[in-house]
């Protein structure tokens, strides 16, 4: 099938170099929607406020959670140059760096994202009902941002230095661990 898809392309050298890169990154993000949409279904067949809940409260949690894709850029972007360069200390210094930050923000945003879930939901919505269960859906949710600020330093360090299938590998267990816990 490669091969048909490079006859109807024409791929050169680097265009092929980029979709090599590219395609563990689509289905690296795409796990990240089948985890919202595996939560919705889940959820779906409690009722129209569980349901409104998580709905409401994952669009909450995508914020969250674009910072933390924002931070694997960065890192991604400093390990690239130093990879580029040659420079192996930097590329370790850039890892262990983004290991202690990501470690401390994710942490730090874990515990109170755990602890005011609650009020932020009350703030952004008007339905008693639904304002709280989405604060104990949020609060849940944002007990597990350490470890994906973690998991995001570290995808964007073998994103830099060209190793992409590492963070797809790691979001499809992610969707596939998600998916499993939510049925049980």
């Amino acid at each position: 099938m490669l091969h048909r898809i490079q006859r109807v392309l024409k791929l050169t050298r680097l265009n092929q170099k980029i979709l090599n890169l590219a395609i563990p990154v689509f289905f690296g993000m795409i796990s990240y929607t089948t985890i919202m949409i595996s939560d919705t279904a889940m959820v779906g067949k409690l009722g129209e406020v569980p349901l409104a809940a998580v709905g409401f409260g994952g669009m909450v949690y995508f914020a969250v959670f674009a910072f933390l894709m924002g931070g694997s850029m960065a890192v991604q972007i400093i390990v690239a140059r130093r990879y580029g360069e040659k420079n192996e200390i930097g590329v370790g210094n850039a890892l262990i760096n983004s290991l202690y930050v990501s470690s401390f923000i994710g942490t730090v945003m874990s515990w109170v994202g755990f602890i005011y879930s609650p009020i932020i939901m009350s703030v952004l919505g008007d339905d008693p009902e639904v304002i709280a269960y989405a604060g104990d859906f949020l609060s849940y949710r944002f007990l597990g941002t350490a470890l994906f600020f973690v998991g995001f330093a570290l995808r964007g360090f073998f994103d830099g230095i060209g190793i992409v299938q590492a963070g797809m590998l790691s979001s499809i267990t992610a969707a596939v661990t998600n998916i499993f816990l939510n049925w049980i």
